[in-house]
């Protein structure tokens, strides 16, 4: 086995442990979806030939079904928070404070500044001491 290979297979299974929910979550969704959609689409002919009067209620119930079980596998599969976990609050802000929508106010106070210097620059002057 080449070193490529083996850095490619452990970078697959370090992302398949880091993101394991998720990949359960859509691996179930596509199942779900599919195994839906084979059955109805049986169902369907059945009522095409059986009932073709009935089709235009077919299809509705057919897709009120299916994105009801989707919302219930979705329901059922959302990311629950753990008991130890804390959640970020964000600080609050002082109504006094009003934010000042002009683009340009941030550079108002740059003839106060010297010449700026450049990344560069900073580099190579670092360089030469």
């Amino acid at each position: 086995m080449s070193l490529f290979k083996l850095a490619q297979y452990s970078a697959l299974v370090f992302l398949i442990k880091r993101h394991r929910s998720k990949i359960y979550r859509w691996l179930s969704i596509a199942v779900f979806i599919l195994i839906s959609y084979w059955l109805v689409s049986d169902l369907e002919q059945y009522v095409a030939q059986a009932y073709p009067a009935a089709m235009l209620y077919w299809l509705v119930g057919k897709a009120l079904l299916l994105y009801l079980g989707l919302a219930v596998l979705l329901w059922q599969l959302r990311p629950r928070v753990r008991a130890g976990a804390v959640r970020k609050v964000e600080p609050e802000r002082s109504v006094d404070v009003v934010q000042n929508n002009d683009r340009l106010e941030q550079f108002r106070d740059l003839n106060a500044h010297a010449e700026l210097p450049s990344r560069s620059q900073q580099i190579v002057d670092k360089n030469r001491s």
